[in-house]
């Protein structure tokens, strides 16, 4: 694996290693999300970048509390996440730095005394296009 360290973000550096990766403040929607996540840290949010000193940010996951996840999920006791990704640069896929990151949630977990981690996943792009279908999400517990 190249030199990749996991970034623990918080309120100070979150400008600097991106959201999703982006960094461009003049993005539609970036400053609002920022505002938004930094009101999630006192509910022990989390956000681990995945930082190339080489290429800069290439992936993230954010996870917080099921107590205060905003889905109508059912995730008390557990950590939930709710966003990962890995490889702007096709480079950084397929070499097991997803697992790196989900097994910083697992630790987080575990440090909680939580049951586990929790997801809700569905094929296809970040956002439901209008061709999905009502209900096509999956929820997902992993305890360890």
């Amino acid at each position: 694996m190249e030199n990749i360290e996991i970034i623990d973000t918080n309120a100070e550096n979150i400008l600097k290693y991106g959201v999703c990766g982006y960094k461009n403040i003049k993005r539609d929607g970036y400053p609002e999300k920022i505002e938004w996540l930094k009101d999630r840290y006192p509910e022990c949010m989390k956000i681990k970048s995945l930082y190339s000193n080489k290429d800069g940010t290439q992936g993230m996951i954010e996870y917080i509390p099921g107590e205060y996840f905003w889905r109508p999920v059912k995730a008390s006791g557990y950590m939930f996440s709710h966003c990962i990704f890995v490889g702007f640069k096709r480079a950084y896929k397929g070499k097991g730095y997803g697992s790196l990151l989900v097994d910083e949630c697992l630790k987080d977990a575990k440090r909680g005394n939580m049951h586990g981690v929790a997801v809700v996943t569905r094929s296809g792009a970040f956002m439901a296009g209008k061709e999905q279908k009502r209900g096509e999400n999956y929820e997902k517990r992993r305890s360890y």
